[in-house]
């Protein structure tokens, strides 16, 4: 902070509508006052003071975009084929950075990125006159899945690698085992350490992966804890009952 103070901004978090900016406030460094703000970006993923992460998607849903239409002007020979495989190797992952943090729970949200998925498909489809019946269908016949589902996926596995194999540690837990005495119920059965009160709390890790973590199949998860194993289980696996889209919404 010291080396440059200009580049130094605070912020106040709060699950309020409105900004939280508290204007009696004032914090100084070297008698340089620390301005507020209502947006901070930290390792490439941006917080609002809301926490809430609308702003964030915006950002990356218009970077998205300006790749995917680079790639439709230079790519003016390339074959539908190399067209997906650029959006998998590019623009996807613009779209799934951190997603651990910031995946969406609101389906309007859920929409929003969804859509620079569905338009890239359909533009692909329209540039090679391809014949295009559905959004699912497509995705089908490209090899590929819904950014919901995949983001979903992405949640069961880093749970996986957090609670089974422990390749994943945290200083503060947010989930705790079960007893899985009871029939159904398998043997990582979890319970969330985080309150699920409210929309702010419901968009955590530990709460939006909850109900579908444990009504997984025993059968998901390898005799011998294996992450290779369980990756390439849960991506097999029929998860559509968590998604809220489907071929007859979207």
């Amino acid at each position: 902070m010291k080396v440059a103070p200009m580049k130094c901004e605070h912020i106040i978090f709060s699950h309020k509508n409105k900004p939280a900016i508290d204007s009696d406030l004032n914090l100084k460094l070297n008698d340089m006052l620390i301005p507020a703000v209502t947006t901070v970006r930290d390792l490439g993923i941006y917080f609002s003071s809301q926490l809430s992460f609308t702003h964030h998607h915006a950002l990356i849903i218009r970077k998205a975009h300006q790749r995917i239409n680079i790639f439709f002007s230079v790519l003016k020979y390339a074959s539908w084929k190399v067209f997906i495989k650029c959006y998998v190797v590019y623009i996807r992952p613009l779209l799934e950075y951190g997603t651990v943090v910031t995946s969406p729970i609101q389906k309007e949200n859920v929409i929003m990125l969804e859509s620079v998925q569905k338009s890239f498909i359909f533009r692909v489809y329209k540039k090679f006159k391809m014949s295009y019946s559905s959004y699912f269908e497509a995705l089908e016949e490209c090899d590929l899945k819904s950014l919901e589902h995949r983001r979903l996926c992405i949640d069961l596995i880093f749970t996986y690698k957090l609670m089974v194999t422990k390749e994943i540690i945290i200083d503060d837990p947010i989930f705790e085992f079960l007893e899985h005495s009871r029939l159904r119920r398998h043997r990582y059965y979890l319970k969330s350490l985080t309150t699920n009160s409210n929309k702010l709390s419901s968009q955590i890790l530990s709460n939006r992966v909850l109900r579908c973590w444990n009504s997984l199949s025993e059968l998901v998860f390898p005799v011998k804890p294996s992450t290779a194993v369980f990756k390439s289980r849960i991506c097999k696996y029929d998860l559509n009952h968590f998604l809220s889209l489907n071929p007859t919404n979207y």
